[in-house]
């Protein structure tokens, strides 16, 4: 074959292979899908309306937010990308992720890029909610703090006084001698409020009323005045329990306002410490004037003022919370006569039984038979040596051990 047909068969082949390349090219073009459609859309959790026909997407958010770095979550088409922007050349979106954009300035495009390269543009607008209106005061409490006034006292005492709501007027009923000036407020107003003074502030009330102010997101507001009601000084001024560790016996009598407490035979009376209960807010003195305040469980009737060795006396004063209020109770302690019982009541022998070359050895315990001042002791036959020890008595209710 000459070299001239040798060329024109490679120009053949090119030119084949150049048209075989043009028809699968636009095959797979055509199979290229140019669907470009958002399918939803939402900001930071706020839904959008896409309005398909105008290419828009509004996005509602209350009022307030902060709209300046807000996330997308949207679908797409099937085979669609999609950007931020006026093209595809713009920054790639991914759902959830990114990126965060600002939309304070007003409308943002975005683009949406079909498989086959086609695209369309979307404008994406967040709009506000209108302002909330509500201010309503929807709870209010007031925990408070009663400083200790005995030197007995743990700790002060707190609670919680709930708020009596009559229209914008709040009434908190506490107990004689809470402070005023640090009461803490617990309260819920309508959503999207806030209220002045806020919840958890610390209030003083120690010049009367006090207006909370609640504003609505709108910024129109409602007062409310809040009144702190003191309640009575306490005027009980009662004993309700008396004891004495180890006491054979305590007899109270509350109309003679009169105490008998007698104890076991020995027993050193002015190192009594007797325990008691007294009303709430009520405090115990030693005698009159009511001078040294006293405490339960911690002071010795022998360290007591009032206390008089010789007849065995001591004066317990309770004074109420009101000072009006105070009541005596005399206590006699008195300790029981000796006993004269001196019976032997048991008596137990322990011997060792000891026999042979090797040592050999046995340990028992026999009871011994008492009969008046009779003590009889029975041990086995003696086959060795033999020892005993009176291992235990009992006499006048009592044990003992003796060798």
């Amino acid at each position: 074959m000459s070299k001239h047909l040798r060329f024109k068969n490679v120009l053949g082949m090119v030119a084949l292979v150049a048209v075989l390349g043009m028809s699968w090219g636009q095959a797979s073009a055509q199979n290229l899908s140019s669907e470009k459609e958002m399918k939803t859309f939402a900001l930071d959790g706020y839904p959008g309306v896409i309005d398909e026909a105008n290419k828009t997407i509004t996005v509602t958010v209350p009022f307030g937010t902060n709209v300046s770095a807000m996330v997308a979550t949207f679908t797409s088409s099937d085979f669609s990308n999609v950007f931020v922007g006026v093209d595809p050349t713009g920054v790639a979106a991914n759902s959830g992720v990114g990126p965060a954009v600002d939309y304070s300035g007003g409308p943002v495009t975005w683009t949406v890029e079909a498989e086959n390269h086609s695209y369309e543009n979307y404008e994406v607008e967040v709009v506000f909610a209108p302002p909330a209106t509500d201010k309503e005061m929807l709870s209010f409490a007031g925990d408070w703090t009663k400083p200790a006034t005995s030197v007995c006292a743990a700790g002060p005492q707190t609670g919680t006084a709930p708020g009596a709501f009559a229209g914008t007027a709040i009434t908190l009923d506490v107990p004689f001698g809470t402070d005023l000036t640090a009461i803490v407020v617990d309260l819920t107003v309508s959503a999207l409020a806030t209220s002045s003074p806020a919840d958890g502030a610390t209030v003083d009330f120690s010049g009367g009323p006090v207006v909370f102010t609640v504003t609505a997101q709108d910024g129109s507001t409602q007062d409310y005045t809040v009144t702190v009601v003191v309640g009575d000084a306490s005027v009980a001024d009662a004993l309700l329990s008396f004891t004495v560790t180890g006491a054979n016996s305590i007899v109270i009598d509350h109309t003679t306002q009169t105490i008998m407490v007698e104890m076991p035979y020995g027993t050193v009376i002015a190192d009594i410490t007797p325990d008691w209960t007294i009303s709430p807010d009520a405090r115990m003195w030693d005698d009159f004037p009511l001078v040294t305040e006293i405490c339960s469980g911690v002071t010795m009737v022998g360290a007591m003022t009032s206390y008089n060795a010789a007849a065995g006396t001591a004066s317990f004063w309770i004074l109420a919370e009101d000072p009006s209020e105070v009541s005596e109770y005399v206590v006699t302690f008195s300790t029981a006569a000796p006993t004269t019982d001196k019976d032997l009541l048991t008596l137990d022998a322990e011997f060792t039984k000891a026999w042979g070359t090797c040592g050999q050895s046995e340990m028992d315990v026999v009871v011994a038979n008492i009969s008046g001042t009779d003590v009889t002791v029975n041990l086995p036959f003696d086959n060795g040596g033999l020892s005993v020890v009176i291992d235990g008595l009992t006499h006048n209710g009592y044990s003992s051990s003796v060798a």
